[in-house]
């Protein structure tokens, strides 16, 4: 948009003597190739909007002449640069009777027309400042439509079936859907070599094989919609049929399906002990509980072990080295070309290090699904009104404190996050069902007070926390002195054995234990 400039007077206040008078118009001589003309141009407009008019005024005078260019056209004085296009000839100090040469500018800066909406100035402000929707972004959404597509699926089977819970029309339905997600998922890592596809069709395999587990059992009593703990350990070992034969096959997303394997394994192993055996809560809450802590200090090794990196044989401290290992250990391979021993390090440094990422890998989901089995078994192990009410709590509550001190001794940033988040998650969900629990309005405003200051002191102590972690010069933390290590580490281990009595207490195994007729043993 252009708005004229009305001239002043040259007589007017405005021309005093703090401005210099400068004419409307100059001509000039302007030099086209090996042509001239004499052009009476505007002196205080800018280059840009000049040229505009006195190109196409060049061509009805040169016909010939070929103005067609890819950058800008401007004027240039004799053996100098070319003028500003954002400066007019009066800045640039051209006067009458000067020659110009017509040349070509080649800028970076380009210009839009005015934004008159404010719709269209919000969406030019977020294509400059934010990423735009592009081709990764649609893999993304359509991979994670599949695994909401499957669940949603395996969803609507299970509603079907608890609407009418018949094996002979559920089954079939969900067996083919199954059959044709797992072949699916093989063909798209073998035959098309489409990793991403492949993995989120290993993860919408996991519902749909769930639900086909699930409907495989009877209803109860051939009510409708009656299911058992033998459904769920039937979906459960599904599930992990599935996540085990897929991720041997194809190796993808070690994190994800080692997290969803261990949660498969622990569900199996619940709802079996739920179908096959007396117990019930707190006893296998208060199981998974000890389980959880066990598999948190195993996790390590399952790692190492399934990622195939086995660590150098080592004694016992204070027995003897096998001398046979010591040759070996001191053995060394002799090669005539040094390209070929390079190149064998360099083969077994990269097949380690591609065993390290899988074991870190299958590490995390380990964590993940360990932090899941905790979080579930402490907060249902509470059994409301009932004789070891207090002593349940106490268990959730430790765990809280347990998952807090692992966290702080991990090195790695989501190992921690993952059990900062469950301790935080426990006494959430501790205070909840204390709150819902308890009868009276005095021990509900307690517990509400109480809770508060506790989840408080959680984001107190991260932010204490932030400032006390130290680190090195490259931005990276340093690791924990040996004897804050050793305190963390006697409070946990204190911490679990509470657990562990407190468990077997609200378990009553102490009780059947007193019951025991050990008369034999005089």
């Amino acid at each position: 948009m252009v708005f004229p400039i009305t001239p002043e007077p040259a007589g007017t206040d405005n021309a005093g003597p703090g401005r210099s008078a400068v004419p409307e118009q100059v001509r000039v001589l302007v030099e086209v190739g090996e042509n001239s003309v004499e052009r009476s141009l505007l002196a205080r407009r800018r280059l840009s909007v000049v040229m505009d008019s006195v190109i196409p005024g060049l061509e009805q005078i040169f016909p010939d002449h070929d103005f067609a260019t890819t950058g800008a056209w401007t004027f240039a004085r004799e053996g100098g640069t070319p003028l500003p296009r954002d400066k007019s000839l009066a800045d640039a100090g051209v006067l009458d009777g000067d020659r110009l040469i017509l040349a070509e500018t080649f800028s970076a800066q380009t210009f839009r027309p005015l934004i008159e909406s404010t719709a269209d100035a919000i969406q030019e402000f977020c294509r400059q400042r934010f990423r735009r929707f592009e081709s990764a972004t649609a893999r993304a959404l359509g991979l994670l439509a599949l695994v909401l597509g499957a669940t949603v699926f395996a969803a609507l089977v299970l509603l079907a079936w608890f609407a009418h819970s018949s094996v002979l029309w559920w089954f079939p339905v969900a067996a083919l859907a199954s059959i044709a997600v797992v072949l699916a998922a093989l063909s798209a890592d073998r035959q098309y070599r489409a990793p991403q596809v492949a993995y989120a069709l290993q993860l919408a395999a996991v519902p749909v094989l769930f639900s086909a587990g699930f409907v495989l059992i009877p209803p109860d009593g051939g009510v409708d919609g009656a299911f058992t703990a033998a459904n769920v350990l039937t979906g459960s070992i599904f599930a992990l049929i599935g996540v085990v034969v897929l991720g041997r096959a194809s190796g993808l997303g070690a994190t994800v399906l080692a997290a969803l394997g261990l949660t498969a394994a622990a569900a199996v192993v619940a709802s079996a002990l739920f179908a096959y055996t007396p117990l019930g809560r707190p006893a296998i809450p208060a199981i998974g509980v000890i389980g959880g802590l066990l598999l948190a200090n195993w996790a390590q090794g399952w790692a190492l072990m399934l990622a195939r990196v086995r660590p150098d044989p080592l004694p016992p401290p204070g027995e003897d080295i096998d001398r046979s290992e010591l040759d070996a250990a001191y053995h060394v391979d002799t090669f005539d070309d040094e390209s070929t021993t390079e190149l064998a390090r360099a083969q077994e440094n990269t097949g380690l290090e591609r065993k390290a990422r899988t074991a870190a890998k299958l590490l995390t989901g380990f964590y993940v699904a360990i932090a899941g089995i905790l979080v579930v078994s402490s907060l249902t192990v509470i059994v409301p009104h009932s004789h070891y009410f207090w002593g349940e709590v106490a268990i959730a509550a430790l765990t809280s404190v347990i998952c807090v001190l692992r966290g702080r001794t991990l090195d790695d940033r989501v190992h921690a996050t993952v059990f900062f988040v469950a301790g935080f998650v426990i006494a959430a969900g501790l205070a909840v069902v204390l709150v819902g629990a308890l009868d009276s309005d005095l021990g509900r405003l307690v517990v509400i007070v109480l809770s508060a200051a506790v989840l408080a002191s959680f984001g107190a102590g991260g932010l204490l926390l932030a400032d006390r972690v130290s680190t090195d010069r490259g931005g990276h933390g340093r690791p924990l002195s040996a004897r804050l290590l050793g305190r963390i580490e006697a409070g946990e281990k204190l911490a679990i054995f509470a657990v562990v009595l407190l468990a077997l207490w609200c378990t009553r195994l102490f009780a059947a234990m007193r019951e025991l007729d050990l008369s034999f043993l005089k």
